[in-house]
C-alpha cells in the first residue's frame, strides 16, 4: 500500500485509509472517504501543496506533509 504523496501527477488511486486521526476527521468532513477516487492534478512549485481532484467532482489542495498520511490503493476502472 502506498501513500498519496507517492503518486505522480495524472495518476488515480482510491483512498484506503488514514494514518493520522486528526487529518482523517478533516478529510472525512470534506467527503474524502475510504473508496473515494482521487487524482493528483499537479504539484505547486516551491514545496507547495498537491492539487487533487476528488471523485472527478471537485478540487482540493493538500499539504505534502499531510499527503503522506493518506493511504491509497491502485484504481481499477
Amino acid at each position: 500500500m502506498s501513500t498519496l504523496l507517492e503518486l505522480a501527477p495524472g495518476q488515480e488511486a482510491r483512498v484506503s485509509g488514514f494514518l493520522d486521526p486528526t487529518l482523517e476527521m478533516r478529510l472525512l468532513e470534506l467527503g474524502c472517504l475510504p473508496g473515494t477516487l482521487v487524482q493528483i492534478d499537479r504539484e505547486v512549485p516551491f514545496n507547495g501543496p498537491l492539487i487533487l481532484t476528488i471523485n472527478q467532482d471537485y478540487q482540493l489542495a493538500l499539504r505534502k506533509q499531510e499527503a503522506k498520511f493518506v493511504l491509497v490503493s491502485p484504481s481499477f476502472n
